[in-house]
């Protein structure tokens, strides 16, 4: 519930600050991004991986997935690799305010997952089978996220970042975010 939360607030932020810059003057694209969304070959693997997590009704798995493997993944290689170092050069100042905010929230989710994932691999009744599971949800969730990954960084040169190179620091990152669990044993 407060993932969905946090994730709702970010939206108000950029909604709020997106009819900021239309009081400005600034003009926006007026696209048409759900076209885009539902047809265009590169946002596919990133698509088909939100409508997993939103067809997944184990609130466990769910958790474990989102703040485990899509957060530190693909989130921040759009938040961090592409939003977060292109705006500054665009001269957005307010992007990277609203990341801050979302980085911190990830951060909190990160760790009360870790400590939900210790809890279940500590229980002396359970241990084996809870890391089954949760090693089995990591995997699965892993192999779309990398595709994802893959998918979302050819979006990276728009910020002036090299895609390989973002790609390579966020699964570099990806291991240190997730040694809190001791799910790989």
């Amino acid at each position: 519930m407060f993932n969905a939360t946090d994730k709702a607030r970010h939206a108000q932020d950029i909604i709020l600050y997106q009819l900021e810059l239309l009081d400005a003057g600034v003009r926006l694209r007026a696209d048409n991004a759900k076209e885009a969304w539902l047809k265009d070959p590169r946002f596919q693997s990133l698509r088909r991986l939100t409508e997993r997590v939103l067809a997944c009704r184990d609130w466990g798995e769910l958790a474990v997935a989102i703040n485990l493997v899509v957060e530190p993944l693909v989130s921040r290689l759009i938040y961090d690799e592409i939003l977060g170092r292109g705006a500054p050069v665009a001269g957005d100042v307010a992007t990277p305010v609203i990341l801050a905010e979302a980085a911190a929230d990830r951060k909190r989710n990160l760790g009360w997952t870790q400590a939900l994932v210790k809890l279940c691999l500590d229980d002396p009744d359970h241990a084996e089978h809870n890391r089954s599971v949760i090693g089995e949800w990591l995997r699965s969730w892993l192999e779309d996220a990398r595709t994802a990954l893959d998918d979302v960084a050819v979006f990276a040169p728009v910020a002036g970042v090299d895609p390989a190179a973002a790609v390579t620091r966020v699964l570099e990152a990806w291991p240190a975010s997730t040694s809190g669990s001791r799910w790989r044993r």
